[in-house]
């Protein structure tokens, strides 16, 4: 089962249907604040719940996933002007719990397409025992990407 944190928003929709069209069983985590239902196709399966809540852990756990996809972020400039703590929540504190949660589950590989989950940049990140590492490379289609290796 392959989480993916924002899947009900415009990038982590389509995520989900490559994935399905790939054949990859998941789970969307989505708290709607940026995403919509009917973004999703009917049948997936669905956990409505904020990145920030800590509980994100144990729910990424629970799935024992090798892969999470993130795609979740507050990406409005004028909400973060207006709110910065939401900002720091949400895409320090949130990315923080989904990188812990697949930590935990042994995942290899937690990939971020949201520019804001992973500093303004979509990355590619494997877990490493700590500290984990970040190495960030050049890609065609977006510019950066970052991996790390687990030993």
């Amino acid at each position: 089962m392959m989480p993916v944190t924002g899947g009900a928003s415009f990038i982590g929709s389509h995520l989900v249907d490559a994935l399905l069209t790939a054949g990859q069983e998941q789970v969307v985590l989505d708290n709607f604040a940026g995403g919509d239902l009917k973004n999703l196709p009917n049948g997936v399966k669905l956990v409505k719940m904020d990145i920030a809540d800590a509980r994100v852990v144990e729910v990424i756990v629970e799935l024992k996933p090798e892969v999470v996809i993130h795609a979740a972020a507050q990406v409005s400039v004028a909400d973060s002007m207006q709110d910065p703590h939401l900002d720091l929540a949400v895409n320090v504190q949130g990315t923080a719990n989904v990188l812990e949660g697949a930590k935990v589950a042994g995942a290899r590989r937690v990939s971020s397409s949201s520019p804001r989950a992973a500093g303004s940049t979509a990355s590619l990140m494997t877990l490493t025992k700590p500290p984990c590492r970040v190495r960030r490379a050049t890609t065609a289609h977006t510019g950066t990407s970052g991996s790390a290796t687990r030993s």
